[in-house]
């Protein structure tokens, strides 16, 4: 029964020692550090394991343990009421230990904070009206400059009333030369915008359709000739009249259209072309020749173009006959036989052939007739070359290529060192006017006719 008594003494000890420790614990958090939370509680936890094991040993053993409990028991509860005392006695050192945020700033702290802040406006102010005074300073004393510089210049003026006078007319001349120009370049430009204008509306009118071309035409003919009728009023006509002009047929029309996009000198012809064909005969050639010299004629020269030759328009089938001419007059230095005759000769002589042109054959039956010789000889760079250094002179009988989409004969007058040939073609001003490779006009051509005096 003692040892019961003394058990549950025991344990009532230690479950006071616990209970007193958890409060110490928590009234201590804010204050103590986790270590003297774990002490505590780790002297309660070894008084506790203590008394459980004195309960199982010896009654002096037991004995011991109570005394050292008590004595244990004693310490802890002396610790932890030290520690109360000491937080409720100590409230000026927990709030000590708290953040600054929490501190409450004493009235005089609160005075001086807001003597400062009373100090610093007062300098801002101050510092205001110093800045604004500089500013007025500044605007007063160039204000007294430009007043001084503007006495200055008047008093100059006074003095100097003469330069003054010329400085004035000079500006007023400034001002007309710079109103004239300005008049002048704004007329010159409403100049060009109603020309503008104008060319516009008369493209418009193309693209409307206002013209009859050849569906069959050559697109970039088309827009050549479009381009030409704007600044050319016999363009414009013959592209408005092409009924008129066709009237061989549109084989024929297409040609004479070509020859007007492409040849400036024949544009007239073709425009004057409803009035004059069918012309009767041709007109002599009165123009000076030269021995020696082959003349540049063209088969679409009014004074025999109109005429007709080979069913048609000799403007556009004579060729043949005017390279004849041409040859001769160069050959023989005479004039009386012009393109107009060479085409009857050949009419006669049965080498003319209806819409054909001229057989080739003409050229070398005719020659003799006319005081001449005439060779056929095979189309190469070296015969062409060779022919034209001995002086003589060739009539090219040329397949399609570079002169001609069906069937064309040209002149070949001269050839130099490099072997430039240079050409007297009866449909083409433009043909005529530069050289060509000899090995150019070989590979195109299928015969060369090779002329000579007799």
């Amino acid at each position: 029964m003692a040892d019961s008594h003394e058990s549950r003494y025991s344990d009532r000890e230690a479950a006071r020692a616990r209970l007193a420790a958890r409060q110490a614990a928590r009234q201590a958090s804010n204050s103590t550090s986790k270590s003297a939370s774990t002490r505590a509680s780790n002297q309660a936890s070894n008084s506790a394991s203590t008394r459980t094991s004195n309960s199982a040993s010896s009654p002096a053993t037991r004995s011991v343990s109570r005394e050292a409990s008590s004595s244990t028991s004693s310490q802890v509860s002396s610790s932890t009421s030290s520690q109360v005392s000491s937080q409720t006695s100590s409230p000026a050192s927990n709030r000590t230990s708290n953040p600054p945020s929490r501190q409450t700033p004493s009235p005089a702290s609160r005075t001086t904070s807001v003597s400062q802040r009373k100090d610093s406006t007062t300098s801002a102010r101050n510092q205001a009206k110093s800045g604004g005074a500089t500013l007025v300073e500044t605007a007063l004393g160039i204000a007294d400059k430009a007043g001084s510089a503007l006495r200055r210049a008047l008093e100059w003026m006074l003095q100097h009333p003469k330069a003054v006078i010329t400085c004035i007319v000079g500006l007023l001349v400034i001002i007309c030369v710079v109103t004239v120009a300005r008049s002048c370049a704004t007329r010159d430009s409403l100049e060009t915008a109603e020309q503008n204008r104008t060319a516009y509306e008369q493209q418009s009118e193309y693209v409307e359709g206002e013209i009859n071309l050849p569906a069959s035409l050559d697109p970039q003919v088309e827009e050549q000739l479009k381009t030409m009728a704007l600044e050319n009023d016999d363009v414009d006509w013959i592209v408005r009249h092409t009924e008129e002009i066709g009237v061989d047929g549109e084989k024929v029309l297409k040609k004479l259209l070509k020859l007007v996009a492409k040849e400036e000198q024949a544009i007239s012809f073709v425009r004057n072309l409803p009035e004059k064909y069918p012309q009767e005969a041709g007109e002599p050639f009165t123009d000076a020749v030269v021995k020696g010299t082959v003349p540049h004629l063209y088969q679409w020269d009014e004074r025999w173009g109109y005429t007709v030759y080979s069913g048609t328009l000799f403007g556009v089938t004579g060729c043949c006959p005017t390279c004849m001419s041409m040859v001769y007059m160069g050959l023989t230095g005479s004039n009386d036989k012009t393109p107009y005759d060479m085409g009857k000769l050949a009419d006669d002589m049965g080498y003319m052939e209806d819409y054909a042109g001229t057989d080739a054959r003409f050229l070398t039956e005719g020659a003799p007739k006319l005081g001449m010789s005439c060779q056929e000889m095979m189309a190469s760079a070296d015969v062409l070359e060779s022919v034209l250094q001995e002086g003589c002179v060739v009539i090219c009988n040329m397949d399609v290529g570079d002169f001609t989409e069906t069937g064309h004969y040209i002149v070949a007058t001269g050839c130099d060192k490099s072997g430039n040939v240079t050409v007297n073609d009866p449909y083409s001003v433009v043909n005529s006017e530069k050289t060509w490779d000899a090995n150019l006009i070989a590979d195109q051509a299928i015969s060369f006719y090779v002329f000579s005096a007799s």
